[in-house]
């Protein structure tokens, strides 16, 4: 282990220290969300929640509850949740249209959603957050509105305009792969929905060339490493693997042997409380890495899956408040990016844990049938799909059914 990660790895066990005794005290108080009874009371909650972040103009959500102003980022959470537990009738048919046209009108030419609110530097050029980021999530809003976009995304084939797939992505990953993987993950749900519901041709051969370069080097190449990796290393490989997979699964499938490898790393990304990461207090993006790749990939590691994710059950609740809104991490306040109107205090609900936190619930109980009637999952590629066809086979990777699947909701 490196001099750097060792001292990473040193800070987090001062912190977990430090969380122990009211970690234990919340765990054993948490409810059990691997109950259906109880996981329906903790969505209704957390639907009355969302509902109460509605801005007083009805035009989108806010935040936090001492926000005032609607946001794109938050409108865009609250419609995904929404959608996701069935309960974006309640908006009424005005205020779907007053939030569609809201959402469409921040649209520019080059295809990229923007809100002036959180103008910056970060937001023009990040990729873990920003104009790029926000795009995925926006596209499963609109999917559950009803709505496409105005523009095709000329942002993203023109990363390609001077450069081949092979040398976007070496480029790309060339250091850090965590950062890199979204990119990755905003870069390939464009070009796949411009594809499906866009009918952009250019798009439909990058989207291909960019999964036969994934199938034929890159996965294998983030894998990569030490035999035997340490907690923070595990996280990492996980966290990038989960903004690969999505996107991946959906038009191809991967090997068993791959796809086994990821499910032992993700379980292995667990901790003694049930969520995930390095410390004891995961926070919502730790905890929907990990139970998304052991949740997806559940057949090739059964019993195990089934075991982590009942331990994940029994912890999530942990993480809701009893406003019915959940904290992206326990004990902390949050930062969204670089915008002084995605912020929240220490043990404040906010919109984005929300819903990420709830979409973790719904992966984590993939395969129940009494909670499959929970859940209504998007028909956009990224991080709300649910996968209908096997995503793994026996010998080597090929076209899932997937694909085909989503061609055949394109006049959605």
């Amino acid at each position: 282990m490196s001099f750097q990660s060792t001292v990473k790895l040193a800070k987090a066990q001062v912190k977990n220290a430090a969380f122990c005794v009211p970690v234990a005290g919340l765990r054993c108080t948490a409810p059990d969300l691997s109950d259906m009874a109880v996981l329906k009371r903790s969505i209704d909650k957390a639907s009355d929640y969302v509902m109460s972040q509605l801005s007083d103009d009805r035009a989108g959500f806010c935040f936090t509850k001492s926000n005032e102003s609607p946001d794109l980022y938050s409108t865009c959470y609250a419609i995904s949740f929404l959608g996701l537990v069935g309960c974006l009738d309640a908006l009424g048919a005005e205020t779907k249209s007053k939030i569609g046209n809201y959402l469409l009108a921040t649209q520019h030419e080059d295809g990229l959603f923007r809100d002036p609110s959180y103008q910056s530097k970060l937001a023009e050029e990040g990729q873990g957050w920003g104009w790029q980021h926000l795009l995925p999530h926006t596209l499963i809003a609109l999917d559950y509105l009803g709505l496409k976009p105005k523009h095709q995304f000329n942002f993203a084939t023109a990363k390609f305009a001077n450069n081949s797939v092979r040398a976007w992505l070496e480029a790309t990953f060339a250091t850090d792969h965590l950062m890199a993987s979204n990119h990755y993950m905003n870069t390939s749900i464009a070009l796949q929905y411009a594809r499906d519901f866009l009918e952009n041709e250019r798009a439909s051969d990058l989207i291909t060339s960019i999964n036969e370069e994934t199938h034929a080097w890159l996965l294998e190449r983030i894998m990569s490493g030490r035999e035997r990796p340490s907690r923070l290393q595990r996280s990492r490989i996980v966290k990038t693997i989960y903004h690969i997979l999505p996107s991946l699964l959906h038009d191809t499938t991967i090997s068993h042997r791959k796809a086994r490898n990821i499910s032992r790393l993700a379980v292995e990304t667990q901790n003694i409380v049930g969520g995930f990461g390095t410390s004891l207090v995961s926070d919502a993006c730790e905890d929907i890495d990990s139970i998304y790749c052991v949740s997806v990939l559940a057949d090739c590691n059964a019993s195990q899956a089934a075991k982590t994710k009942r331990s994940f059950l029994k912890y999530a609740g942990m993480n809701q408040n009893s406003d019915g809104g959940f904290v992206f991490r326990r004990f902390l306040p949050f930062y969204y990016g670089d915008s002084p109107v995605l912020v929240s205090k220490r043990n404040v609900s906010n919109m984005f844990a929300t819903w990420f936190r709830i979409l973790s619930l719904a992966f984590a109980t993939r395969g129940n049938e009494d909670a499959a009637l929970c859940w209504n999952f998007s028909a956009v590629s990224g991080y709300q799909y649910q996968f209908v066809a096997p995503v793994f086979a026996d010998g080597n990777e090929q076209t899932s059914s997937n694909e085909q699947l989503i061609r055949t909701n394109s006049d959605r």
